[in-house]
């Protein structure tokens, strides 16, 4: 995630707050979840020290809408897959 749209990301978080009520004029404890993808983990290069990992990990973070629309995208392959796979395993032809 680019330094940008780590910001766009930031700044939509802090409006979020401002709407529930939050005082933003003073310091506001927020908890924020980061998933890892162990597949993407596979990918890593080997051999990278610790600062270098971090920074790796750090470039494939995603926003909330990017990785619900990768989940999405996985998911209707998968789906796609069986589908294809049950077809063809019955005989019927694909489109």
């Amino acid at each position: 995630m680019s330094e940008i749209a780590l910001q766009t990301e930031v700044t939509r978080a802090l409006r979020a707050l401002a709407i529930r009520g939050e005082p933003m004029n003073k310091t506001v404890s927020v908890k924020m979840v980061v998933m890892i993808d162990r597949e993407g983990l596979k990918n890593m290069p080997k051999g990278m020290g610790r600062s270098e990992q971090l920074k790796w990990m750090a470039a494939s973070l995603r926003t909330s809408l990017k990785a619900s629309r990768h989940r999405g995208a996985v998911r209707s392959r998968s789906v796609r897959s069986l589908l294809e796979n049950s077809r063809a395993e019955s005989g019927e032809v694909s489109d």
